[in-house]
């Protein structure tokens, strides 16, 4: 698969924090600091199992009772990334937008950002703020679609709330705001006064709007819009957190993998203010009642994949301990509904070295296996090992060491994982390795035939994933019709007659393209290691340009109704040629923009008639 750009995310948009900020301030009308205008704000009142030693978790250990909703009949098996939640990125999966939040940025009136942290409590609350300092969160962002009317806020604690946007009509009553947001220029709060002795807390941020009582991926504003009533949302997004076209959109997938809800994709071009740190410990990682779900606990991704009926997807982050990993696994096989399995990767994309866990787990490996790491791996002396350069020695040396610890470190998740699941049977856990497209001749040998404590490495895994794009790379179309143009005669391998060109590769093209590449993998690992189930963990349309005119063509071309049919020829062709095996496409609604179109539809709630990707997804789901 071609590299993608480094500010995406496994193909997602991934804008850093000091880029989103700037494009807000702009649509904000921000300069060095905020005026009043489109403010409102507000005093506030006084509101009316066990894991591995030594980690005790929270809450209950036990599943959900039964489900609040059967998914529709499936029948191939495909599944689908979730986009991260977030402020900026027109996926909205939860009804608290709080959720979506990034953090606390810390400013006064003269400045936006002057880079100070908070002094918050275990949750992410402010415990005080000094006089003159003002605390700023996004809500949601004014570049793109999000939700608009009637909002709820609801907080515990004494302090003061300032909202920013086209704020309309605010009523204030202890504890409870409400206000309605117009137009799209976006939300944020501002902090401007808190009560040490009880500070503002448990904020949040309610969506407009409700669930039908008798269906809760129905979105409804009225009882009219219902079979029944419409429960708004202020009345159970404790229980149902999950916003209902979310539910409705991800209800036809099989699979949800969660490695963006995860964060675990690390940009090694961001700076590093631009990433949160990737969790070592359990206790790094947030909770339920964590002000932002960055990245999302445990439980509520376990809620969601019981609620719907589907099989969950991790991907463990590459510097996770084993008391992570463990207390982990421990909590899903108490929590998952005992029908599903789960699939669980080490880190996403080691192969890709634009990601900085490749050269995190080279430099691991180095330090697990070379008898002088830095004479090896550390040739400035800077205490890096295997930091990013131009390819030489160093980085030859550095891959081999990597490429051995991916597979030792994969074999190690995949034994913590079934050891948690040894009391409702461990082969519901299937073990994933990941590999690049058509890469079969460097994957068999250096994960797969690895030795890893006296067996090959395929003994102990279950899965072997890749990324089956087409697109990628430099294009030669120049138009949307070129990039839907057909093949009228049978090339590359038995490709079928009438397939579009941009799957089997033109015809001075030396290996074709998707096509040619998915059997290669196929015949290698049915030859090598037939134990191994073939599977996609990413994929779709890989149509991105840094060129401003040429992404625009891509996007028109995202917009086509014949993506539909191209969609569903490349889906149709994976089942044929891996004997319909598990496709997991990328991703499920989001924001499309310069860094790629990879949602199936541009939007939560966008019509399906307006969605061509999305349609084919649920046109092949449901085909015989």
């Amino acid at each position: 698969m071609t590299p993608r750009d480094p500010t995406t995310s496994s193909g997602a948009l991934r804008t850093g924090r000091a880029t989103i900020l700037a494009t807000s301030l702009m649509l904000f009308g921000c300069g060095t600091g905020c005026g009043a205008n489109g403010a409102s704000s507000a005093t506030t009142q006084p509101s009316t199992a066990r894991a591995p030693d030594p980690v005790e978790i929270e809450g209950p250990t036990a599943p959900p009772p039964g489900r609040t909703h059967t998914p529709p009949p499936r029948r191939r098996p495909v599944g689908t990334n979730l986009a991260p939640p977030s402020y900026w990125g027109g996926a909205f999966p939860f009804v608290d937008l709080m959720k979506h939040s990034d953090g606390w940025i810390s400013g006064s009136e003269g400045t936006w950002n002057d880079g100070r942290s908070f002094e918050t409590d275990p949750h992410g609350w402010l415990r005080r703020l000094a006089p003159g300092r003002i605390a700023r969160v996004f809500i949601l962002g004014g570049e793109h679609w999000h939700p608009t009317g009637r909002f709820t806020v609801l907080y515990e604690g004494r302090g003061t709330i300032e909202y920013r946007g086209r704020v309309e009509a605010l009523r204030r009553e202890p504890g409870r705001d409400t206000f309605v947001l117009a137009g799209t220029d976006g939300l944020y709060l501002e902090i401007t006064a808190v009560d040490a002795n009880d500070p503002l807390r448990n904020i949040r941020v309610i969506a407009p709007g409700g669930r039908c009582d008798d269906d809760v991926t129905s979105y409804c504003t009225a009882d009219a819009g219902c079979a029944g009533r419409c429960v708004p949302f202020t009345e159970n997004y404790a229980e149902q957190p999950f916003h209902p076209t979310f539910l409705e959109e991800t209800q036809a997938f099989s699979v949800v993998r969660f490695m963006d809800w995860q964060n675990t994709n690390r940009e090694r071009t961001l700076d590093d203010a631009d990433e949160l740190p990737s969790p070592r410990r359990w206790s790094d990682l947030p909770t339920r009642e964590s002000m932002s779900w960055r990245p999302v606990p445990v439980d509520v991704m376990v809620d969601l994949a019981n609620q719907l009926g589907v099989d969950p997807w991790f991907a463990m982050p590459h510097t996770a301990e084993d008391e992570l990993v463990a207390t982990f696994a421990s909590r899903v096989a108490a929590r998952l509904a005992s029908d599903r399995k789960v699939y669980v990767e080490y880190t996403n994309e080691y192969w890709n070295d634009i990601f900085d866990q490749h050269q995190w787990i080279n430099g691991e490996g180095c330090r697990r296996h070379s008898r002088n790491p830095g004479r090896d791996c550390d040739p400035d002396g800077n205490g890096t090992l295997c930091e990013y350069t131009s390819w030489n020695a160093t980085q030859e040396r550095c891959l081999d060491f990597g490429r051995r610890y991916y597979a030792e470190r994969t074999v190690e998740i995949g034994r913590i994982w079934r050891e948690a699941f040894r009391n409702a049977t461990p082969e519901r856990v299937r073990r994933v390795m990941a590999g690049q497209i058509g890469g079969a001749d460097w994957w068999m040998p250096e994960y797969l035939e690895r030795q890893v404590d006296g067996s090959p490495a395929h003994t102990q895994v279950d899965v072997m994933a890749v990324a089956p794009y087409f697109g990628g790379g430099e294009r030669r179309e120049r138009s949307v019709d070129e990039i839907f143009r057909r093949i009228p005669n049978r090339r590359r391998d038995g490709a079928p007659e009438n397939f579009f060109e941009i799957l089997v590769g033109p015809a001075d093209a030396p290996y074709g393209d998707v096509f040619h590449w998915i059997q290669k993998d196929v015949a290698a690992l049915r030859a090598r290691a037939p134990n191994v189930e073939y599977v996609a963990y990413e994929g779709g349309q890989h149509l991105h340009s840094h060129d401003e005119a040429q992404m625009a063509m891509f996007t028109r071309a995202n917009r086509d109704p014949r993506m539909e049919e191209l969609y569903f020829q490349y889906l149709t062709m994976w089942r044929v040629l891996t004997d319909d095996a598990l496709f997991v496409h990328f991703r499920s609604p989001s924001t499309w923009g310069a860094f790629g179109t990879w949602g199936s539809k541009e939007r939560q709630g966008q019509p399906l008639a307006e969605a061509p990707k999305h349609r084919a997804l649920l046109r092949y789901i449901e085909t015989e």
